[in-house]
């Protein structure tokens, strides 16, 4: 029963255009100078990037694997990124929530 209520919900890691797309966990958002829209795809351990004007979205940063290593932004390891911050250079920073 709770399979059949919920079947319309898909969830996944897929880069692509429109409904094509899957992220799973979104948290943070954000609209950037650049014109972009920039998502924090937390349980995907990834940001990717959404482009307005022709729905693709790409992912821009993380391996998909949780972990904190540093490196170019696609060999780097992100862990559930919740959020992001564009300082006034252009550059975007994600935020992690830690709980103790």
């Amino acid at each position: 029963w709770l399979r059949e209520k919920f079947e319309w919900i898909e969830f996944g890691d897929h880069d692509g255009t429109g409904s094509d797309v899957l992220l799973q966990h979104p948290l943070g958002v954000v609209y950037a100078s650049d014109n972009q829209i920039y998502v924090a795809d937390s349980y995907n351990h990834k940001i990717k990037r959404l482009d307005p004007v022709t729905r693709k979205v790409t992912t821009i940063a993380g391996t998909g694997r949780a972990g904190y290593k540093d490196g170019p932004a696609l060999s780097a390891q992100l862990s559930e990124p919740a959020g992001l911050v564009e300082v006034g250079d252009g550059n975007l920073f994600p935020c992690a929530v830690l709980l103790v």
